[in-house]
């Protein structure tokens, strides 16, 4: 019984470590946060050939094996902590955009920020709801300018 839990445990470390490398290896997305910052030089490193695709997987693979990263996809892109953070629990997503865990999709931002202007409009301008989803809204737009859209233009 022990080896059926086994492979298991390395089939989802592998799922884990694809799902990531997925998501770093997709040139059509611009990667923020802490972490996602740190994604997106190894995906430069790998461009320059600098390092290795199947280097890199084993390594990756290894290290979600090893408990050492977790990924699960979010609403703003992933999340590396190992164990659950807060504000997907809570479901606060504006206390990722400075997470050291966050992995951010530059896609996913806009798409965040149209839904919750949307959402904004259904609230009466004086409920709680409407002042917090403001509140997350201005975070969102803040965190486009100064990270987003400051990275769009050097490049």
């Amino acid at each position: 019984m022990n080896h059926i839990a086994y492979e298991l445990q390395i089939g989802m470390s592998l799922a884990t470590a694809e799902s990531l490398l997925k998501d770093l290896l997709n040139k059509d997305s611009s990667l923020h946060g802490k972490t996602g910052g740190y994604f997106e030089k190894q995906r430069e490193m790998l461009n320059n050939d600098d390092v290795l695709v199947e280097e890199f997987r084993e390594v990756t693979a290894k290290k979600v094996h090893d408990g050492e990263v977790s990924y699960r996809k979010t609403l703003l892109g992933g999340c590396t902590n190992i164990d659950i953070c807060s504000c997907s629990i809570l479901g606060e997503f504006a206390d990722c955009l400075t997470s050291q865990c966050a992995v951010i999709k530059s896609e996913n931002i806009d798409n965040l920020i149209k839904s919750t202007e949307i959402e904004l409009k259904s609230y009466d301008k004086q409920s709680v709801e409407y002042l917090s989803t403001k509140s997350e809204l201005e975070d969102l737009i803040r965190y486009k300018k100064h990270n987003v859209e400051r990275k769009a233009e050097h490049v």
